[in-house]
């Protein structure tokens, strides 16, 4: 009786190690790691597009450019809510710095909050622009609010947070949004997300 009690608990431990591993996201080639809430799933580029595409803007042309130029992340999860929230979503991009580099993030992050109040009527930017630090990483941030609306007329107020960390010829671009009523994606799981972001200098 014993054998098998312990066999159960090493199985136990097997399988929770298992699940912990599942949830650590790691790429060598990029140098980043981070750590997925359990109760969160990845989801793949087709998706995302998917959304994108069910997606209401003011600007159709604009929506026409952002899902042709959207780019696969490196990484995209999700905390599916009720059908009267908006899901919780964490996705990281890789992009070159190109004409950005040695010049200041802020004003790109300026820029794009313009293009944003002029897709959502009730954009509100919370957080100017500012520098910060990911990772031990310099880094640029900013949070805004709105209300995205889908295709069918459904609308779902929003709390977006933008991250900008460069490094050498690249930079990573993190946006995480929550409905503004997830209390727990927005202070408890998404900071622990941010948190556990570890980025090789």
């Amino acid at each position: 009786m014993k054998k098998y009690k312990f066999l159960s608990i090493a199985l136990t431990v097997f399988m929770t190690a298992a699940a912990h591993a599942d949830d650590l996201f790691k790429n060598t080639a990029f140098g980043i790691e981070l750590i997925k809430p359990a109760n969160w799933e990845y989801v793949s580029h087709a998706e995302i597009l998917d959304s994108e595409k069910n997606t209401r803007l003011a600007d159709k042309d604009l929506k026409k450019r952002m899902i042709q130029i959207s780019r696969a992340p490196l990484v995209a999860m999700v905390s599916h809510q009720a059908a009267d929230k908006s899901d919780a979503t964490f996705k990281i991009q890789v992009l070159p710095l190109g004409d950005l580099k040695d010049k200041d993030l802020r004003i790109f992050l300026r820029q794009l909050s313009e293009k944003m109040k002029q897709s959502y009527k009730d954009f509100v930017l919370i957080q100017q622009p500012a520098n910060s630090i990911l990772s031990g990483l310099k880094s640029v941030d900013m949070i805004g609010s709105f209300s995205f609306q889908t295709e069918d007329g459904r609308s779902f107020p929003v709390l977006s947070h933008m991250w900008l960390v460069p490094r050498g010829d690249l930079f990573f671009m993190i946006a995480a949004s929550a409905d503004k009523s997830d209390e727990k994606a927005i202070q408890i799981e998404l900071p622990k997300i941010i948190s556990s972001i570890k980025i090789t200098p």
